[in-house]
């Protein structure tokens, strides 16, 4: 039978604080092991200065490394601590203001965030292009900078085409970044499909834009904010953002912004201008003037005006006629007008006529915006994470050319009480946004909704204690497929909308929708020792213990689910290999034997191989991990 590893026991001790209690000691704080080791395993690649000391584990929750850097000591230490309770104040507070990011960087010795990151492999489908934006916010109105690691382009499986970051998605980032006089980052890569990457003009690949950002991040981790060394390589990265803008690639149309604004992203010394504002704290740079387009929002055609069936541009120009409204760009979702004082007539003419209610809490000297708002989908109360991220993206963005603003929330599938549950609706983190921002919340009957929420915003969790998860054991399988240089096809978390499935040995990708079902690890090893070994498909799935597999009913669903996927690879990939199958979990030898006496009693489905991930306070080890062969 094929070997599944290289080795079939692995065994760890736990790194003791005593190894690196000299250094200066960093914590990656995550919802999962895997992010923020996807970040680490970048600034290794990255940055050559991280000279690698040590490797170690305390407990599987905690992935540890010490480096030489410049001939200091740094200890790094991954935790999926999100899940529970042992996070600084300073961490917890931040993350629960309105959403949290993937990794925050804190350093120990000093007691301070350092900044924090999101990377996306879904970011620019379906209506997740704003969706982080809530994240963002809450570190850089505190002055964390905040980085942002996405594909140029990615295929929208629900659209079935190629999507890619607009003109003034990345132009957020500066507005972000000079409204909080902190850096706001968006760090751009080629998806590793070449099928779904964007070319220039002129037949070019777009520049990897991770190098300059990784350098950044490890500069303020060695250097701080404040150093000239953070500060070049700020620069390179706000060049690059720029480079999207540049004329010769021909990466913006004119006409997706206003002239002026791009004439501004062009400029030679964008960047260094970009820069000294941040220091400066000055915020009096406009990104956007007058010149802005008039404001055509777009929907489906669902809202009844004289009987006709009208979208919601035709809707809310019958309804605020004789107002004009912008946008900063052709697409964007958010209008504005700067004429507050006619609004808040039009609104109280229509309160007169007696058949709506009006509540006037708009300063009519200030411009105000509308927001769109959409909180069911397929007649279901969802709340869908998009608008926690869009509310704030756009009000910020607004704000940073035009000044303080009013900001209208205007719920469109809503028009009376009877159908919205606000009691249901404030457990959802949308409300946090909506609590934050809003001025005026508002349905499509100019009823007033409240938008006011405390339990939007505390933290409502009860449990703090550390908690093994799912998650943490397929992430520390994920350690061992590194140190033995195996790449995975697939491994799960993060798992998106839509997860990528590399059909090695070939260059092809499988698609895996949202509600298909998948198993947690699929890798593929090549075989050399004979001519017509073509190597083996290894296809897994992992739970948090024992008592998951226990259930004869779920376990023999979750092989079903394996031997689904490996009928789809096999048909995909069309080469004569070999497909094993696993299940892993944390638990006991014992336990995996007993799961495999249950297999071969027939109790069971079969697997090829049982692993269990053991954790004991042993002389030997604290962590072993055994492949045990059914």
């Amino acid at each position: 039978m094929s070997s599944l590893l290289p080795k079939n026991e692995y065994k760890f001790k736990n790194l003791e604080k005593e190894e690196y209690e000299d250094s200066k000691i960093f914590y990656f704080y995550c919802d999962n092991l895997q992010e923020g080791m996807h970040i680490l395993f970048w600034l290794e690649k990255y940055n050559s200065e991280m000279k690698l000391i040590k490797r170690g584990y305390n407990g599987i929750s905690n992935y540890i490394s010490i480096y030489d850097i410049n001939g200091e000591k740094y200890t790094i230490i991954i935790c999926s601590f999100y899940h529970n309770g042992e996070l600084p104040t300073l961490v917890r507070q931040i993350i629960y203001k309105i959403d949290k990011p993937d990794v925050v960087i804190y350093s120990q010795n000093e007691n301070k965030i350092i900044c924090a990151i999101e990377n996306t492999e879904t970011a620019f489908v379906g209506d997740a292009t704003w969706q982080r934006h809530g994240r963002i916010m809450n570190f850089l109105q505190q002055e964390f900078p905040f980085i942002f690691f996405a594909y140029y382009s990615k295929k929208d499986m629900s659209r079935n085409n190629v999507r890619k970051p607009s003109p003034l998605f990345v132009l957020s980032f500066f507005a972000l970044s000079i409204e909080n006089s902190t850096p706001a980052i968006l760090s751009l890569y080629d998806h590793e499909d070449v099928e779904q990457n964007i070319i220039n003009k002129d037949g070019s690949k777009m520049i990897d834009t991770r190098k300059e950002s990784l350098k950044y991040i490890l500069s303020l981790i060695t250097y701080g904010q404040n150093s000239d060394i953070a500060r070049e390589n700020l620069k390179r990265c706000f060049f690059d953002m720029k480079y999207y803008y540049k004329k010769e690639i021909g990466r913006v149309k004119e006409k997706q912004l206003p002239k002026r604004t791009l004439d501004l992203l062009r400029k030679d010394d964008f960047e260094e201008e970009i820069v000294k504002k941040i220091e400066s704290k000055d915020k009096n740079y406009p990104l956007f003037f007058d010149d802005i387009f008039p404001w055509k929002p777009v929907s489906s055609k669902d809202f009844e005006v004289d009987g006709n069936k009208v979208g919601i541009g035709e809707y809310l120009k019958n309804q605020l006629d004789g107002i004009d409204f912008y946008q900063l760009s052709p697409k964007c979702p958010v209008g504005i007008t700067f004429e507050t004082q006619k609004l808040v007539s039009k609104l109280s003419e229509i309160k007169d006529r007696g058949d709506y209610f009006w509540e006037d809490s708009l300063d009519s000297k200030l411009p105000t915006i509308i927001i769109l708002l959409r909180l069911t989908k397929n007649g279901k109360l969802e709340l869908p994470d998009p608008y926690n991220g869009r509310i704030p993206a756009f009000y910020e963005l607004y704000k940073q050319s035009f000044g303080k603003i009013n900001c209208i929330i205007y719920l469109m599938d809503h028009s009376n009480k009877d159908e919205y549950n606000p009691n249901y609706a404030k457990n959802m983190k949308i409300y946090k946004s909506i609590n934050n921002y809003a001025t005026t919340f508002i349905d499509r009957d100019l009823n007033i909704l409240d938008k006011n929420c405390d339990k939007a915003v505390k933290d409502s969790r009860k449990k703090y204690e550390e908690e093994i998860t799912e998650d943490n054991v397929t992430c520390f399988f994920e350690t061992i497929l590194k140190m033995e240089k195996i790449k995975p096809s697939f491994i799960n978390p993060p798992c998106g909308s839509w997860s990528d499935f590399k059909l090695y040995p070939t260059e092809n990708f499988l698609y895996i929708n949202r509600d298909e079902d998948r198993p947690d690890i699929a890798y593929y090893i090549s075989k050399e020792e004979k001519l017509d070994d073509k190597g083996t498909y290894y296809v897994g799935e992992s739970k948090a213990g024992y008592k998951f597999f226990k259930n004869e009913q779920e376990y023999n669903k979750q092989v079903d689910r394996i031997k689904k996927l490996i009928t789809i690879i096999d048909e995909k990939i069309g080469l004569e290999l070999k497909y094993k199958t696993f299940v892993i979990f944390k638990g006991t030898e014992e336990n995996g034997r007993e799961l495999i006496s249950q297999i071969h009693s027939g109790s069971k489905k079969w697997v090829d191989f049982v692993i269990v991930i053991e954790e004991k306070d042993e002389e030997e080890y604290n962590i072993r991990m055994i492949v045990l062969e059914v």
